[in-house]
């Protein structure tokens, strides 16, 4: 299986040729994901128009994440995502304590040096 990942503020800015995108690539069983995702004001609408497979956070939500406003603040886009039906994976999990936080955010997929070293594709186990 083919999986493409297209940058969120791309997808923003070109919504209308991405959503038909992604519908069309859809239709040939490539599955979709949508990179650097919660760095715009719109991203559960976009993940919604587009309905991706997998969303992958930006860096500034897990950098962060030991404080409790970032951390509630994570928990909440990952609820919101996971109710329009998208995964979502958590990257950068560096250390032990990142990891153990990274458990209870509710992010289907983790992903960092601490687990191995991150892969220049993104791949979606079925």
């Amino acid at each position: 299986v083919l999986t493409l990942q297209f940058n969120e503020k791309d997808i923003s800015d070109h919504l209308t040729v991405a959503k038909s995108q992604f519908s069309a690539l859809n239709e040939v069983s490539c599955q979709m994901g949508i990179n650097n995702f919660g760095s715009s004001a719109k991203s559960i609408e976009i993940a919604n128009l587009v309905q991706p497979d997998v969303v992958r956070l930006a860096r500034n939500y897990v950098q962060d994440i030991h404080s409790a406003d970032n951390l509630d603040t994570v928990k909440s886009l990952i609820t919101r995502t996971n109710e329009v039906n998208v995964d979502v994976l958590m990257p950068y999990i560096e250390d032990a304590a990142t990891m153990s936080v990274a458990w209870s955010v509710g992010a289907r997929y983790l992903q960092g040096y601490y687990l191995e070293e991150p892969s220049k594709t993104l791949k979606i186990a079925s």
